[in-house]
């Protein structure tokens, strides 16, 4: 009689997890790119107010309304994968010009938008009915566009000698910034004006929603994906075990519709996780771990070690077996910030320090997993014995990787110090003897200790490449 149960063979969930999340990562590149659009433009509008909190809320509002809108285009350009980008005037340093936003695409301006926010839709009619804005997007609150040009068509027939600029405000004016499908959903009055009143906590919201629109959009992704891989691979797994006659066909159609749920439900936190890891990563200036291939790889890495540890508590696996599941999770990670090349522009050699993240990076997720499980589950006193040695073993080891990396740290700092140091010296001596050879060579040294190289190290590439003929063609 064929046994009813599941077969012994499990399938494993974390490659179908990780590619699941990776192909989600890839699939979202979008909405990553418009989170990250968004977090440049609400930096902008940080500075932009800082520079105005002296002045009273109802006022900046009106200078802050351009940056809030133009982030929001932005980020809505990034999303669509347009290669269109609003300016703020302003932040070019152009205060003064007649439009406060420009519509790029690339160096060529498409549209001149000229933006007025007034906490009345007749005092903002008045203001944006100006000769020296004929033409030009009219940007208003979303909640008072509609009556502007209502307004202003009124006014084109009542006032003769202004009909002109009121049928050009009439045809122009919008309450969203926009261009062809790209538009950034308006603003109304309220919320300008909210933002000019805590323009840190308006940041902060605009840029939490833009990476839950990306974490949503990633992990239900990513769900779909882990599904279809793990299921895949399950349906394979099970039909040759119901061929060999080791279980029935309903049992295969049961474990692989688990398997498939299972490793959807694990992508699809993992997808979600890696949103919010690059988005605190980004905003922490970890420029690796926001390359969404790294955040992945840690964010799977945090989920596996955890049911890991689950599994090791509830007796599921021996302390061998949770050693190499942790060892396998811990070469993902480090791999993955080997190819993020995560420190190598500040302290040289990436292996320098890489092993020492890589090792803090598993005994944190380590300690965390334990703590949790320890706070949350309902463990025997057998069960959370283990648990709380873990901990401990964990939180010793972050205390030597921590020192190990600041050990590291310190030496290679000291090492790329006298690199620099040498480069700099070399470049001084030479201007100072006159010597435009050498110190030519000397500025070809910094760029490559810096990671980077310069097209002629030599004046005679420089004066062969000017001399060709095709050069033109190349510029």
């Amino acid at each position: 009689m064929l046994p009813q149960g599941r077969s012994q063979k499990k399938i494993g969930s974390h490659q179908p997890t990780f590619w699941g999340s990776a192909i989600a990562s890839h699939l979202t590149q979008s909405h990553a790119a418009a989170t990250d659009s968004m977090v440049e433009g609400m930096d902008a509008f940080r500075i932009a107010a800082e520079k105005l909190g002296a002045v009273n809320p109802k006022i900046s509002q009106g200078n802050l309304f351009e940056y809030i809108e133009a982030a929001k285009f932005n980020a809505d350009a990034a999303l669509k994968g347009s290669n269109l980008k609003a300016e703020v005037t302003a932040a070019m340093g152009d205060p003064h010009a007649a439009a406060d936003l420009l519509i790029k695409e690339g160096d060529r301006t498409l549209q001149a938008v000229q933006a007025k926010s007034m906490n009345r839709a007749s005092n903002a009619t008045a203001a944006i009915s100006q000769e020296k804005y004929r033409g030009m997007q009219k940007l208003v609150p979303s909640d008072q566009a509609e009556r502007v040009q209502e307004l202003a068509q009124k006014r084109a027939d009542r006032h003769p000698l202004k009909a002109q600029d009121y049928r050009d405000t009439a045809k122009n004016v919008t309450g969203e910034l926009k261009a062809g499908k790209v538009s950034s959903g308006g603003t109304t009055y309220p919320e300008n004006l909210k933002a000019a009143q805590s323009p840190k906590l308006y940041a902060a919201a605009q840029e939490l929603r833009a990476v839950g629109k990306e974490a949503i959009a990633t992990g239900g992704q990513a769900a779909i994906a882990g599904g279809i891989i793990a299921g895949t691979i399950s349906a394979v797994k099970n039909g040759l075990s119901v061929r060999d006659g080791h279980i029935t066909l309903e049992t295969a159609v049961q474990n692989t519709a688990q398997d498939a749920t299972k490793a959807a439900l694990r992508s699809g936190a993992t997808g979600a996780t890696s949103s919010v890891i690059r988005y605190g990563a980004t905003k922490a200036g970890i420029r690796a771990l926001g390359k969404s291939n790294v955040a992945v790889t840690v964010a799977a890495s945090g989920i596996d070690i955890g049911v890991s540890v689950l599994q090791f508590a509830k007796g599921e696996i021996s302390a061998q077996q949770l050693q190499h599941q942790v060892g396998q999770t811990g070469t993902c990670t480090l791999a993955s910030l080997y190819a993020g090349a995560a420190v190598g522009s500040v302290c040289g050699p990436v292996g320098t320090v890489v092993g020492s993240i890589g090792g803090y990076l598993v005994a944190g997720m380590l300690y965390e997993s334990s703590t949790s499980i320890l706070s949350q589950a309902k463990l025997a006193q057998a069960e959370a014995e283990r648990v709380t040695a873990l901990a401990e073993a964990a939180s010793l080891v972050l205390r030597q990787e921590r020192q190990r990396f600041e050990t590291e740290f310190a030496e290679a700092f000291q090492v790329r110090c006298a690199e620099l140091d040498a480069c700099f010296d070399a470049i001084a001596t030479n201007l100072n003897q006159s010597d435009p050879l050498a110190t030519s060579v000397a500025l070809s040294q910094l760029a490559l200790t810096l990671g980077h190289h310069l097209p002629f190290e030599r004046f005679e590439d420089f004066d062969a490449f000017m001399e060709d003929p095709d050069t033109a063609l190349q510029l």
